[in-house]
């Protein structure tokens, strides 16, 4: 039994050396069954998460397409389009609305807030919300009361406003950039207000741009206070209402340049697409690495700011960044960052002493991402500041405006008739640009040009003139010789200093001949005996052997 070998009968006959099967044999099967399961669990749960339902998504949802709804004005659903990209209220109509007070353009009512019962508030909403749905209804209303009393025609126009959106028949030939500006017909006279939206006109005619120009009392409805207007800083939101309404009215726009009321476009054939927009152009100019907060404040603009990632270009003054000019781009991280920047929260803070300027301050050094996408420039390119009186270089200063410059602004003037001043004062040479200081200033470029040139080769010269000296002392004979020949050549006319030359020979030939009987008496005594002997036949030599000499030059 000891050499006995077990054979399985179902297997048949095995080799010697078949080791028994485990224990654990049948069961490879269900194992491989469980791993299955687990796999396929797995993949399901993968594929769900990464694109749930998304075969089956059509049979349990509606078949009605999901869309945003459609943009519309501020304070109304209603459109009303216009082929003239020159959009701008009735300046004429400013007498009346002055006379009628802000109180009648508006709809004031006091309500209750439903946190707080026991306060009440103010409630400010456009007269747009007594318009009738149909548009062809309402303006039929219109039409007649505008029939009846000039007062409540202007009272329509300026409702109105917010509906006007520029809409041509084609998209050929649509204004890149548009020009905002916000006009308060309390501040400024008709004649004042007509030149402010004629420099607009004029300039954006000139180079195929649009305009917007809405008054400042539109907005109150955003702002919900009476005492925004009223006080200057917190007045100065509404450029940013004005920009983002002047998107809705030209969508297509590329830029958006805001310039306030208390400033005028100095130079009109200054193109600001090639001026600032431009990438080429953008790019020099972008100040990198200065505190948001001059002089020094710790937060400063990036080092490695690209040109082309830029959504908002702003301005500042020596204390703090300033909003009377900027541009914002018309896609979405500008229109991002505009609706960031005047955010409700931002509006009623009552510790933004200077409105819109601290909240964009607050924002850039609190945001990385709005500080990679803003630049600041130069202030003398859209936003010089007017002075009585600038001493300061041209050069040195960088705030104040020069003649010449793109922009001039005044938003420091005090009193109402001081603003009237210098607007009339500036606006008198809009229509006759500077061409002369451009040509001065083109002509001084030259001439610092060519000056620089000068001082290059004059080193050049030198540094060439330092070898050879001392390539000269090296070897001294055989570069004296040029040196020689070329006044020979050059200066041909000047003959007379080489005839003088062998005059000047002569005392050098007497001097050693007064040396030599101080050295040697004796033997020369004997020679002057024979020439007292002999005097005239050698003095008759000496004047037939000058001559002799004479001849040589002259040959």
């Amino acid at each position: 039994m000891l050499g006995a070998t077990f054979k399985p009968s179902k297997y048949g006959k095995q080799p010697k050396a078949f080791l028994p099967l485990p224990a654990t044999f049948g069961r490879i099967h269900t194992f491989h069954r469980r791993n299955l399961t687990v796999l396929t669990i797995i993949v399901v749960v993968i594929w769900l998460f990464f694109n749930p339902f998304s075969a089956v998504s059509g049979i349990f949802l509606s078949q009605e397409d999901h869309s945003y709804p459609p943009p519309h004005p501020l304070t109304t659903k209603q459109e009303i389009p216009s082929s003239s990209r020159y959009l701008y209220p009735n300046i004429e109509h400013a007498p009346l609305l002055k006379q009628m007070t802000v109180h009648q353009l508006i709809k004031e009512s006091r309500v209750r807030d439903h946190n707080f019962p026991e306060v009440e508030k103010t409630v400010i909403r456009s007269l747009n919300m007594f318009d009738d749905p149909n548009p062809i209804i309402q303006k039929q209303k219109e039409d007649e009361e505008n029939a009846v009393s000039d007062q409540a025609k202007a009272k329509n126009y300026f409702k109105n406003q917010d509906k006007i959106v520029y809409r041509p028949s084609s998209l050929k030939g649509y204004p890149e950039v548009v020009i905002v500006t916000a006009v308060d017909f309390e501040k400024y006279s008709v004649d004042d207000l007509t030149k402010i939206v004629q420099n607009r006109v004029n300039y954006a005619h000139q180079h195929n741009y649009g305009i917007y120009v809405r008054w400042y009392q539109e907005f109150l409805p955003i702002l919900n206070s009476l005492s925004y207007l009223q006080i200057k800083e917190r007045a100065k939101w509404v450029r940013l209402y004005a920009t983002r309404a002047a998107m809705h009215a030209f969508p297509h726009a590329k830029w958006f340049w805001y310039l306030d009321q208390d400033g005028l476009i100095m130079d009109l054939t200054i193109n600001i697409q090639e001026y600032i927009l431009e990438n080429d152009a953008l790019n020099p100019i972008m100040q990198r690495e200065i505190p948001i907060i001059p002089p020094d404040g710790t937060i400063k603009t990036y080092k490695n700011a690209r040109a082309d990632s830029i959504k908002l270009i702003i301005t500042q003054s020596d204390s703090k960044i300033e909003s009377n000019s900027f541009l914002v781009k018309n896609d979405h991280i500008g229109r991002a960052m505009l609706e960031t920047w005047g955010d409700p929260l931002y509006l009623t803070y009552p510790n933004f002493g200077y409105g819109p300027d601290s909240a964009l301050t607050h924002i850039l050094q609190w945001h990385p991402f709005m500080l990679s996408k803003t630049t600041i420039i130069p202030a003398r390119t859209i936003a010089s500041a007017h002075s009585r009186a600038v001493n300061l270089d041209k050069i040195v200063d960088k705030f104040h405006y020069f003649p010449g410059d793109f922009v001039v602004q005044w938003s420091d003037c005090e009193t109402l008739t001081s603003c009237s001043k210098i607007l009339s004062q500036h606006f008198s040479k809009t229509d006759k640009p500077d061409v002369e200081a451009r040509e001065k200033q083109a002509k001084a470029k030259a001439a610092d040009e060519a000056k620089a040139r000068e001082i290059a080769l004059a080193k050049e010269k030198e540094n060439a003139k330092a070898k050879g000296q001392a390539e000269a002392k090296e070897q001294p004979v055989a570069k004296q010789q040029p040196k020689k020949e070329q006044p020979k050549k050059e200066e041909p006319k000047k003959e007379e200093p080489k005839k003088e030359e062998p005059k000047k020979e002569e005392p050098k030939k007497e001097e050693p001949k007064k040396e030599e009987p101080k050295k040697e008496d004796l033997k020369k005594e004997e020679p002057k005996k024979e020439e007292l002997k002999k005097g005239e036949p050698k003095k008759e030599d000496s004047k037939k052997e000058k001559p002799k000499a004479n001849e040589q030059p002259k040959a």
